[in-house]
């Protein structure tokens, strides 16, 4: 919770930034005590704003929090806005992986017909919700079937190979590098990528990684609020069935593909880089002060 004070340290607004709440339909307790809260699992009606995705979290996803709350208090104690905007390049570092650049280089696969799909099977012995660790492992496990099934060499992907994916879904594994700068090198050479619903219908994380990328963007249907619409950049599917029908459908059409992919790079630029849901959050945050 980060207490916004004004210069005679007067209280003028509480604002709560949450980034790992997919499991909570209702603000907590704490979040109720706030003027502003900060999802990135927002709900329409649940009192908060969407924070919006969120770029290349794997571990230690609590350091997020604490760095956006210490800009957003640096920001409005010095009414610096535009130079906590810039702070944002101090992101990747702090948080362990990849810098921005290394998403946005310039992509390799246009045109090359290739498929990305490389999901994490997560082990139902770990955390509370062993049923949705299940679905959400069969379900990716079926896409990775019909993607390999359908398309061959063209596909890159399967399970990372985690303990739980080597010993249940041993035929499924990626039996590459899992280096960080190797996943993006294998992903940068497709021109589709697929995204499945994380944990307790969480938006994925890939999402983001896609279209910094330019990568054409089909996913399971988002359940959280994202921010500003998408348009031509993020499509849906409703089925593993309609996930192949689609991916046939960009395929035999190189130029709508070329437009989604430019769609997809732009809405990157303007919503989802990090400065980006930065300034929106900094945005709110000045007209609550």
């Amino acid at each position: 919770m980060l207490d916004i004070a004004d210069a005679r340290g007067r209280s003028r607004a509480r604002v709560a930034v949450a980034v790992s709440d997919g499991g909570r339909k209702e603000l907590s307790p704490r979040e109720m005590l706030a003027d502003l809260v900060f999802r990135r699992s927002s709900l329409d009606g649940d009192g908060s704003r969407p924070l919006g995705m969120l770029l290349g979290i794997e571990s230690g996803v609590e350091s997020i929090g604490p760095y956006l709350l210490a800009t957003v208090m640096s920001a409005v104690r010095r009414r610096s806005f535009a130079g906590a905007w810039r702070t944002v390049r101090a992101l990747s570092p702090k948080a362990r992986f990849p810098r921005v650049e290394e998403y946005e280089a310039n992509s390799l696969g246009r045109g090359s017909g290739g498929i990305f799909f490389e999901p994490r099977a997560w082990d139902p012995r770990d955390g509370s919700d062993p049923g949705d660790r299940e679905v959400i492992n069969e379900y990716r496990a079926e896409l990775i079937r019909a993607l390999r099934s359908e398309y061959g060499p063209r596909y890159t992907g399967g399970f990372v190979a985690n303990p739980f994916a080597i010993e249940h879904y041993g035929d499924l594994l990626c039996t590459a590098s899992s280096e960080r700068s190797d996943y993006l090198r294998r992903m940068r050479t497709c021109d589709i990528g697929i995204a499945s619903i994380g944990l307790h219908r969480s938006t994925p994380f890939k999402i983001p990684e896609y279209l910094a990328a330019g990568r054409a963007v089909l996913t399971e249907p988002l359940h959280f609020e994202m921010g500003p619409e998408p348009g031509l950049a993020i499509a849906e599917f409703a089925s593993v069935h309609d996930c192949v029908e689609q991916i046939d459908s960009l395929l035999s059409r190189p130029v709508e593909l070329a437009m989604r992919q430019d769609a997809a790079r732009a809405y990157w630029r303007d919503h989802v880089r990090p400065d980006q849901v930065m300034a929106r959050m900094l945005r709110s945050v000045r007209e609550a002060v």
